[in-house]
C-alpha cells in the first residue's frame, strides 16, 4: 500500500474567492483545506471542468439529465434556464425576440414555429396568411407582427393595439 505524503504550503487567494470558498465549504460542513481539497479533486475528475454548484443542486441536476435523456450538463442548464426565463416573459420580451430574429427570418410562419409555439406563455398563436402573427399570452396580454416587421402590442383583450418599438429596455 502506498503511503500519501501530505504537504503543507501558504495559498495567497483574494478576499472574495476566499470568502465563496468558505461559504461553500460551510455549506458542505467541510473545513475550508478540505473543500479546496474537494474542488481541486473534483476538477481533476472532470477532466479540468470546474462546478460551481453546490453537490445537492448538482446531484439534482445531473437526475434531470438522465430523466430527459440530456447529453449533457449544459444543455440540461439551457433547457432549465430557459423555461425558467421564459416564465417571467411578457409580450414585450417575446415581440423584442421577433425583432431580433426578423432580421434575419422574414417568414412569419417561421417565426411563429420557431418563438412562439415552443413558448411556454403563449396560448394563441393566429396567423393571418403570412401578412402578421397575433398571439395571446396566458396573462391576456397580445402581440402582433406585422409582414413589413412593424409590431403591436396590448396589455389586455379589451384594450386597443399601440404601436411596440424594439427597445433594449428590460420590463421585468
Amino acid at each position: 500500500m502506498t503511503e500519501t505524503t501530505i504537504q503543507q504550503f501558504q495559498l495567497r487567494l483574494p478576499s472574495d474567492l476566499k470568502q465563496s470558498i468558505e461559504k461553500e465549504a460551510e455549506h458542505n460542513n467541510r473545513s475550508i483545506n478540505a473543500q479546496i481539497l474537494f474542488m481541486l479533486q473534483n476538477y481533476e475528475e472532470n477532466n479540468g471542468r470546474v462546478h460551481f454548484l453546490s453537490e445537492s443542486v448538482l446531484h439534482r441536476l445531473e437526475r434531470f439529465q438522465k430523466d430527459n435523456n440530456y447529453s449533457s450538463q449544459v444543455e440540461a442548464i439551457e433547457e432549465i434556464l430557459n423555461d425558467t426565463l421564459q416564465k417571467k416573459d411578457n409580450g414585450r420580451d417575446i415581440l423584442n425576440e421577433l425583432h431580433t430574429a426578423f432580421k434575419t427570418e422574414k417568414n412569419l410562419r417561421t417565426l411563429a414555429k420557431n418563438i412562439l409555439s415552443s413558448h411556454l406563455l403563449v396560448k394563441n398563436i393566429i396567423i393571418e396568411d403570412n401578412n402578421f402573427i397575433e398571439f395571446t399570452l396566458a396573462d391576456g396580454s397580445q402581440g402582433k407582427m406585422l409582414k413589413d416587421g412593424k409590431m403591436l402590442y396590448k396589455s389586455s383583450a379589451k384594450d386597443n393595439y399601440s404601436i411596440y418599438t424594439y427597445s433594449t429596455y428590460n420590463y421585468k
